[in-house]
């Protein structure tokens, strides 16, 4: 439970500091880092790292946030195990950032 609660303030740490990014080469090595070993909390949390890396590149490029919201994807599926209420709303918020890289500002609003 202590690494749970760990893992949910780290990633809303990262996400109060969404302005500054995630590290692309960052993001990179989390990816490599998965293996069969890696628990489902700790995929979840490397998802998160690796679309909010796709979202706060700069520009705004359809690929990017393609691939940012396949990782969300993926961290909804194991959220369906793991029934995490953090991983619920980082998930919305996340969600929120991407409607708004989109322009997609009346369904950014709504996820607010």
């Amino acid at each position: 439970m202590a690494g749970r609660l760990t893992i949910a303030l780290i990633l809303t740490l990262r996400l109060a500091t969404y302005g500054q990014g995630v590290s692309q080469e960052w993001a990179r090595l989390l990816l490599k880092s998965l293996n069969k070993s890696t628990t489902d909390t700790e995929r979840m949390h490397i998802y998160f790292m690796a679309a909010q890396s796709q979202i706060s590149k700069s520009g705004e490029h359809k690929i990017d946030l393609d691939s940012a919201e396949m990782y969300m994807r993926k961290v909804a599926l194991l959220n369906k195990t793991v029934k995490s209420g953090d991983a619920d709303a980082l998930q919305i918020l996340l969600k929120s950032h991407l409607a708004r890289e989109r322009h997609q500002n009346t369904k950014a609003e709504a996820f607010a």
